[in-house]
This record gives structure tokens, sequence and C-alpha cells, in this order.
């Protein structure tokens, strides 16, 4: 199950603030197939690689199959490699 709770990422430039995610709530049980859509620049890249810990991490609850991104390293590396998967629309 992939849980995201209050999803935020926030990027920072000197004193300019830019909320690319704000708050988002989802859910999406096991088994559960997903699309992810909307125009470009909505944040559905942004939201994907936050989640799967390619990026910093968010602020936020985020958990996939019970374990929270508050671990780095090897155990997040280990949970990407046997959990999580993308098919993105593209690929050159």
């Amino acid at each position: 199950m992939i849980q995201l709770t209050a999803f935020t990422k926030i990027y920072r430039m000197g004193e300019i603030e830019l909320r690319a995610l704000d708050r988002i709530d989802l859910s999406i049980a096991e088994g559960e197939l997903v699309a992810i859509m909307g125009p470009s620049g909505s944040g559905k890249s942004t939201m994907m690689t936050s989640w799967a810990a390619w990026t910093s991490p968010p602020t936020a609850s985020t958990s996939s199959t019970g374990s929270t991104w508050a671990a780095h390293g090897q155990r997040v590396a280990a949970i990407r490699n046997t959990k999580i998967g993308f098919v993105f629309q593209s690929f050159t």
C-alpha cells in the first residue's frame, strides 16, 4: 500500500519559496493500478521522484509497504528495488 499524507515539496531559491506540491493526500491499495495524469508542470514527476526517494524527501508522512522514508541509504534502495515500479509515457 502507498500512503501519502500532507505530501508537500518546496523548492527554495534564496528568499523565494516555490510549493511544487502542497499537502497532497493519496492512498493506493495493494494491487491497484493508478495513472497519474495532468498538464505539464502540474507536479506529476515531482511527486513520483520525491515519493520514490530519488530526490530529497518531502515534508510529509510518506509510506510504502509499511516503511517510512525516514530511513535512507541501503534500506530505501532495497525498497525501491523490490517494491516500486514506474512506467513512463516515453523513453528516449
